[in-house]
């Protein structure tokens, strides 16, 4: 039986109830995963753009 199985099985064994809980917490996982995902970064065409600000700040 493989992981898959396994987990449909336990959800499966589950009370209504908790199901609402497994739903919210899925959804967790699936928005911390796509919020890791999209580091986007602005050139918005300013001063600070070009430079390496860290260099600055030491």
């Amino acid at each position: 039986m493989d992981l898959n199985d396994k987990i449909k099985k336990e959800v499966d064994l589950l009370p209504e109830e908790q199901l609402h809980q497994l739903e919210l917490y899925l959804e967790i996982i699936k928005s911390d995963k796509q919020k890791a995902q999209h580091i986007r970064s602005l050139h918005i065409n300013g001063s600070f753009d070009n430079l390496n600000i860290r260099k600055l700040a030491y």
